[in-house]
């Protein structure tokens, strides 16, 4: 079977990116996506309604930890460890990083977890591939965001940019959206 590719065309301070796949393969998964149920995340009480994921740029997760409200985990990539996942408290776990097939592993096995979750990163090939990842896998309870020039930016001010969209996540989850 033929897979769909990407092709990525360079135009100075603009990219543009194409997804070319056979006609065939469109249809089924068309029809796959129509026949496929939604699955709206139940949320019960007690329960871990958040996961936030911060990549190894974005080394804010002691920062954050007192301001996220209950029902919220942030999960910060930080380098290659031997001890694997630590638990830093209820609020912050520290996960190691891998390769780049590791991370969306990651996410995506907190995607089942969650009712929602929000995946923060400096790298602008790290969103594309998480997000082509989710589409294919189905995953409608996941945001990507990008932070460009997280690393020149002040910390306070990143924190607050990642508390407000934290903030605009948890009302959806807690309407039922």
């Amino acid at each position: 079977m033929v897979r769909p590719r990407r092709v990525v065309i360079d135009y100075g301070e603009f990219e543009l990116e194409i997804v070319v796949r056979p006609k065939a393969i469109r249809v089924l998964v068309e029809k796959a996506e129509l026949e496929r149920p939604v699955r709206k995340p139940e949320v019960k009480l007690g329960q871990k309604l958040l996961a936030v994921i911060l990549d190894e740029a974005l080394d804010l997760g002691r920062a954050l930890e007192d301001q996220v409200p209950e029902g919220v985990v942030i999960y910060e990539v930080s380098g290659p460890s031997a001890e694997g996942e630590v638990r830093l408290s209820d609020k912050l776990v520290r996960v190691p990083a891998g390769d780049e097939e590791g991370l969306q592993e990651l996410v995506l096995r907190l995607s089942r977890d969650f009712a929602r979750v929000l995946f923060f990163t400096a790298s602008l090939g790290t969103v594309r591939a998480l997000r082509a990842r989710a589409a294919e896998g189905g995953v409608r309870n996941l945001e990507v965001h990008f932070l460009p020039h997280a690393e020149d930016r002040d910390r306070a001010e990143l924190a607050g940019e990642i508390l407000s969209r934290i903030s605009e996540a948890l009302k959806l989850v807690q309407s039922g959206a």
